[in-house]
């Protein structure tokens, strides 16, 4: 006999202006949840309600928590910096920040999920996480277990893939937009595999898991789909109504381009627009298997990113008007 579903009915979500924050918000209101909206600045949206506070930085009241049964935490930088003060504010954000929430949750609410990345995971056959973004986020993690182990706090950890979805930000956003303006390079097929998912697949996972999940227990979200990268840049092509030239520029000259970036940005002391670390993130492996989530919770993603893209493509229309 599976166990009884918990039901959410008071959820605080921290991050909630962001691009996963507001339409998870949105989610929550029409599942019947009242929700309370952590954010840094005043903005309208599908709250109930909304406190201003920066993580890391302001102290948090237990008033934050009253009457709240579950807290969903996404506040933090969604990628990474590369300046040189990437370390600290990732530390200062997502760790203290989120030790900073849980010294209020551990005593006062029944549930906390952490939304965390794949980032956090080592990179192959690494021992830690090879970015500040991520081992930031392996270390808001442990604490996460830890408060979990001590207090019996039901805690939850979703690790995340690229999320796509209208509004899209980062990489993403700025290939789209690159395509569009036609300055995008006709990329070769490299081969590789991509995990990705969409936004509203993340609002719903989120939900099922803090209904139905084992706690403590750590979940890797995906749509169930590997994509290629000339697999995503034919598809942006297409949304756009923009063909693809009938060429390619080839891989190899890829390579070059990226050795040359590493020597002159070793020369200057950072980074130049090309680089090797820009060549694994166009035609680098990122692929992850979310079988755990499906097995625990049930979860069933719904969207693809060729379905998704003409959305997005008018999402970024509508702001760039």
């Amino acid at each position: 006999m599976a166990p009884e579903s918990i039901e959410i009915k008071r959820a605080l979500v921290t991050g909630a202006s962001g691009f996963i924050g507001r339409p998870l918000c949105h989610y929550l209101q029409q599942q019947g949840v009242y929700v309370r909206a952590l954010s840094r600045k005043i903005s309208d949206g599908p709250w109930d309600e909304q406190i201003t506070a920066t993580l890391g930085e302001n102290a948090l009241s237990p008033e934050l928590v009253e009457d709240i049964d579950t807290v969903i935490h996404l506040a933090g930088y969604a990628h990474a910096l590369d300046d040189m003060d990437s370390a600290r504010v990732h530390q200062q954000v997502t760790v203290a920040g989120t030790r900073d929430l849980l010294s209020i949750v551990e005593q006062r609410v029944q549930n906390f999920l952490f939304v965390s990345s794949v980032k956090a995971l080592p990179a192959p056959g690494q021992s830690e996480p090879d970015s500040d973004y991520g081992r930031a986020k392996h270390d808001a993690e442990q604490l996460v277990r830890d408060t979990q182990a001590h207090s019996g706090l039901r805690t939850i950890i979703l690790r995340l893939p690229l999320v796509y979805g209208p509004g899209v930000k980062g990489n993403l956003r700025r290939m789209l937009e690159t395509i569009a303006r036609g300055r995008f390079p006709p990329i070769p097929e490299f081969g590789n595999r991509r995990s990705m998912i969409h936004v509203e697949d993340v609002c719903a996972a989120i939900l099922l898991a803090l209904q139905n999940a084992t706690s403590g227990a750590s979940f890797t979200l995906t749509d169930g789909r590997e994509y290629s990268s000339r697999e995503i840049y034919l598809a942006m092509c297409e949304a756009l109504g923009r063909p693809p030239p009938d060429w390619v520029i080839p891989e190899f000259m890829f390579k070059y381009l990226a050795y040359l970036g590493d020597i002159i940005g070793a020369v200057i002391g950072r980074r130049v627009g090309f680089d090797s670390q820009a060549l694994d993130k166009l035609a680098g492996d990122a692929v992850y298997d979310n079988g755990a989530a499906i097995r625990d919770f049930n979860f069933q993603p719904q969207h693809s990113l060729s379905k998704a893209l003409p959305d997005m493509v008018t999402a970024w229309h509508e702001r760039t008007v």
